[in-house]
């Protein structure tokens, strides 16, 4: 009676195993975190806690190769069902999954042998090429991937070849971690993502961009990969079947290089990551505090009394008393009486471009405004006017 149940066992063991052993894809190389294994690289994630989805839970492993990226020139990979079709295994093809249709999840027949036959253009979802600026998985964190390269028409054939943007930043260090991800439009709700390690050659010194999380059709400057059917998806959305995620226009896409993730323009800085202030109108640009500039003339102490009724108030001379760490203001907008802008409030309306003028504060000197800086601000006339020069 036990060999039967055993014979059972086995078949539906070895049932289980052949739809699935061949049926998804993967980027073949050594700089693979999970080469080493057979088919772990292949597996969809779906339903995973993030310790399992996240590099296949191989994030602590050290791949044998570093894979290198030139910036501004195409990059090719391999893509394929097993590692056996790849040029690292002993059944090479230039299709990615000659055994297996249902591979490319583009309306082939899983196990009908046909490659790509079977398969629909029209239904490829796309995919993609992330990089980090950390030089392993195990210090790589979701939010610190960028997409840089997207290719609609994919997965299409093993050997695929990516765009890359010809401003890509070099890796602090000398080695950033990257990763492929790829959707499939015949599938259940699953992801793929491939990890590596990687390098940049004649990239440009500029720090690494903040990603934003991927928005459906809005799309736009740097922009983390999509993570979804696990746990801690970045989507603001739950999918179905119609409305899954994708590495192509109906998701909000640009086919190819994602220049303008790393800013425009080969080394120029990423939009959005300047942390310098615009100079104020009148400002020194030393960012000095005090009182006020020592060096003023006669003529010019009279030109300031006479718009002192006016604009004064809204104009420093080298103080920023109202701003944390001496950081200048921005400019007064158009239609601004310039009362008050040096407090972290004030300064927050204005770069909202709210035009309406703020009320000064009861504090501070030339920033904050008030009663104390103007009464502190004609001492300091005084005294100025009774120098000797």
């Amino acid at each position: 009676m036990s060999a039967p149940i055993s014979l059972l066992t086995a078949a539906l063991f070895l049932l289980a195993r052949a739809p699935t052993s061949t049926a998804h894809m993967a980027v073949w190389h050594p700089s693979v975190y999970g080469f080493t294994q057979p088919y772990q690289p292949v597996t969809p994630l779906s339903g995973q806690p993030f310790s399992k989805w996240w590099f296949h839970g191989n994030a602590n492993d050290k791949p044998s190769e570093v894979m290198t990226i030139t910036a501004g020139q195409p990059l090719t990979v391999e893509i394929s069902c097993r590692k056996e079709h790849s040029s690292y295994g002993d059944q090479t093809s230039t299709d990615a999954c000659p055994v297996d249709s249902g591979a490319y999840h583009a309306g082939g027949t899983t196990n009908s042998k046909t490659g790509w036959t079977g398969n629909s253009e029209a239904q490829l979802m796309g995919c993609a090429l992330a990089i980090a600026p950390t030089a392993n998985a195990a210090s790589t964190k979701p939010e610190d991937f960028t997409i840089m390269s997207v290719l609609e028409n994919c997965v299409r054939q093993r050997d695929t070849t990516f765009d890359i943007p010809a401003n890509l930043p070099s890796c602090p260090g000398g080695e950033c971690t990257c990763a492929w991800f790829w959707q499939g439009r015949n599938s259940q709700d699953e992801m793929y993502m491939v990890g590596f390690r990687c390098k940049v050659e004649g990239g440009v010194a500029v720090p690494f961009p903040k990603p934003a999380p991927p928005r459906r059709g809005k799309i736009s400057g740097p922009t983390q990969p999509v993570y979804w059917a696990n746990d801690k998806s970045n989507l603001d959305y739950v999918p179905d079947y119609e409305s899954r995620p994708s590495y192509n226009s109906k998701f909000g896409w640009t086919d190819g290089a994602q220049t303008s993730a790393f800013g425009e323009g080969g080394g120029a800085a990423p939009a959005g990551n300047s942390t310098s202030q615009p100079e104020a109108e009148g400002g020194d640009g030393d960012g000095d505090q005090g009182e006020g500039a020592e060096g003023d003339t006669e003529d010019e102490e009279k030109e300031e009394e006479a718009t002192n009724t006016s604009t004064r108030r809204g104009r420093p001379t080298g103080g920023y008393g109202g701003n944390k760490g001496g950081q200048r203001p921005s400019p007064v907008p158009e239609g601004g009486d310039g009362e008050g802008l040096g407090d972290t409030q004030n300064l927050a309306a204005v770069s909202g471009g709210d035009k309406t003028a703020v009320a000064p504060q009861e504090t501070g000197y030339m920033g904050g405004g008030g009663k104390a800086g103007c009464k502190k601000h004609k001492e300091t006339k005084r005294k100025r006017r009774s120098r000797t020069f």
